[in-house]
């Protein structure tokens, strides 16, 4: 078992941060000129070593889930430097994990994603069963 010092100094650490910086960045290019990933990329070389300090002495706190509505809807966004240190903790934990893990768990990247999912539960079907598919009442009334 790895004290939990160890896991939160490993997502502290400057290597993940900077690993999780780069991928909140490239993931939010395209936001809004309002957004916080703008202040957050400005300010990063005096955020990191505040942030890294606050992780360490676990006085890190998330934010609150903003809602924001899109064309496509709804959506819940974390705040730029939560999602960096979510990402960050990610990171770590699925090395920390992998071999803990089931191969079965498809949502864990290398795990085959939903056409695996998709595949072992047709494979499972037991030979000569059938999926049946009952007509709606729309189609019955037809």
């Amino acid at each position: 078992m790895i004290d939990d010092g160890v896991l939160i100094n490993r997502v502290a650490s400057d290597d993940i941060l900077d690993q999780a910086y780069d991928w909140v960045c490239s993931r939010r290019r395209d936001y809004s000129h309002n957004s916080d990933i703008w202040e957050l990329r400005r300010n990063w070389q005096d955020i990191k070593p505040i942030l890294q300090q606050a992780l360490r002495s676990g006085n890190y706190s998330f934010g609150t889930l903003r809602e924001i509505r899109t064309e496509s809807g709804r959506m819940a966004l974390w705040n730029a430097q939560d999602a960096l240190v979510l990402k960050g903790m990610a990171l770590v934990l699925g090395t920390h994990l992998k071999g803990i893990i089931s191969d079965n768990c498809h949502h864990v990247e290398g795990h085959g994603g939903a056409k695996k999912a998709i595949r072992n539960a047709t494979e499972a079907l037991v030979p000569g069963s059938h999926v049946v598919n009952y007509p709606s009442a729309k189609d019955r009334r037809a």
